[in-house]
């Protein structure tokens, strides 16, 4: 590509040289590599201690300390070193990714989200609701207290991104404790964070896409603002047939953005609007202690069996109620009843009318908490004669599109019926399993 004898190109290199030595190095190299251009291209460099990085929903931007000018004013950004830095430059990649700025360093791309600071860069362009983020270089965050006050607020938290169990976990009311907990963190990386008032957080187990078992954590009193078990909390098991399915299909998905078959997801709500905020998706849940251990021996039995006495690999195993996605009709998971005795699959219609050689379809009736009343259109369908359970042949529409269940994604006939007397909206039937799932019984319902 030719380049514009207008434009001036602007290229970033981000290094992890701190000591003297490196950093005239890296001031020779660059100065030897601007000579060799005719000033249409422009290369400067910055090591991590001046960047700063700003997560929430959608959102994720980072800008350097020292000018506060965003690296997105770069046409590219090239991560010359990052292995003693690979939380933040996994993050600051993510942030470019998700801001459409060239990077070198690719391998990047595929961080394991580890601790706090990429766990919340994956949440956020994730599009999960996520408390308001701030990381900052050690040594910058007081200097920037009046700034944190301003867009997070007080009193905030602000926590290490790799503390567990409550450690290195404050409540920051003014200025002066803050000071406090700065100079006794030296040489540490944290991030602050909005706080959110509650009452309780919630642990929700998450095993090859089910929630598997729901823990509310409620602290004694307001003597702190920690809710883990660790720090004194109470812990309550939750009912998972009566919990809100909102937020199991939010924890579902949250593990599923991290690309965790086993799951502990911390929920907050927000007091008093009821909010869902994910706070942390973990790796390792606390499972060999802690609360309700009889519990979760016996979740993981069932997993392990599972695991072992599945006879054909390229099969998903699956239980007789899931989770599904249907992207064509709903944003959420939709719980299905599997049902091998069944031959074709089915969805709850309300209406479906042919108009012009489409099909128009309402999912779902008033009464479900699925229905938005809005018109689906296909052009791929059919119209065929099925025998219900009911015993009657019954003229139907039949419908493709792609299903997503137990993580796995395929292209599925489902025909439109009215499932307003029925437990689950949706059936799947043996015409999506055949060849490709694995039905067991003894499976917990999500």
């Amino acid at each position: 590509m030719k380049l514009q004898e207008s434009k001036i190109y602007r290229i970033a290199i981000i290094s992890s040289a701190e000591i003297d030595e490196n950093i005239a190095i890296n001031d020779s190299f660059v100065d030897d590599l601007n000579k060799g251009f005719d000033g249409n291209i422009n290369i400067e460099w910055h090591n991590y201690h001046d960047i700063q990085i700003n997560l929430e929903k959608n959102k994720i931007d980072s800008f350097f300390v020292s000018t506060n000018e965003p690296l997105t004013n770069f046409d590219a950004i090239y991560f010359k070193s990052y292995f003693r830095y690979h939380e933040q430059a996994s993050t600051i990649a993510e942030s470019l990714e998700h801001n459409n700025v060239r990077f070198i360093g690719s391998e990047l791309r595929q961080y394991i989200p580890a601790y706090k600071l990429t766990q919340m860069a994956r949440l956020a362009r994730g599009k999960f609701e996520i408390p308001k983020t701030v990381y900052l270089p050690m040594e910058h965050f007081f200097k920037k207290f009046d700034y944190l006050e301003e867009s997070l607020g007080l009193p905030f938290i602000f926590k290490a991104i790799d503390g567990a169990t409550g450690r290195d976990n404050f409540l920051v009311k003014d200025k002066e404790s803050f000071k406090k907990i700065v100079s006794e963190n030296k040489g540490s990386n944290f991030i602050a964070q909005k706080f959110i008032p509650n009452d309780s957080d919630l642990r929700l187990v998450v095993i090859e896409n089910q929630v598997r078992l729901i823990i509310e954590r409620k602290r004694a009193d307001d003597s702190t603002h920690l809710n883990n078990t660790s720090q004194g909390a109470d812990a309550l098991l939750l009912d998972m047939n009566t919990f809100p399915e909102k937020i199991k299909d939010i924890s579902i998905k949250a593990a599923k953005v991290m690309n965790r078959d086993i799951a502990g997801v911390d929920v907050m709500l927000e007091k008093g609007s009821g909010k869902p905020y994910i706070l942390e998706v973990n790796a390792s849940p606390q499972i060999a202690s802690g609360a309700f251990m009889k519990e979760k021996r016996q979740m993981y039995l069932d997993f392990f069996e599972n695991l072992v006495t599945t006879k054909n690999p390229k099969n998903t195993v699956i239980g007789p109620v899931e989770s599904v996605e249907l992207e064509s009709v709903s944003d959420h998971l939709i719980q299905a009843r599997i049902d091998t005795g069944a031959r074709t699959s089915a969805i709850w219609s309300s209406e479906a009318k042919e108009v012009n050689g489409k099909l128009e379809v309402i999912f779902f009736g008033p009464e479900s908490p699925h229905y938005d009343g809005k018109k689906h259109i296909f052009t791929d369908y059919d119209l065929r004669m099925v025998k219900p359970s009911t015993g009657e042949e019954q003229e139907r529409y039949v419908i493709k599109m792609p299903v997503k269940i137990g993580g796995r994604k395929v292209r599925a006939k489902f025909t439109l019926a009215d499932r307003s007397t029925q437990t689950y909206p949706v059936l799947i039937g043996r015409n999506v399993l055949r060849g490709k799932f694995v039905v067991d019984v003894k499976k917990i319902r999500d």
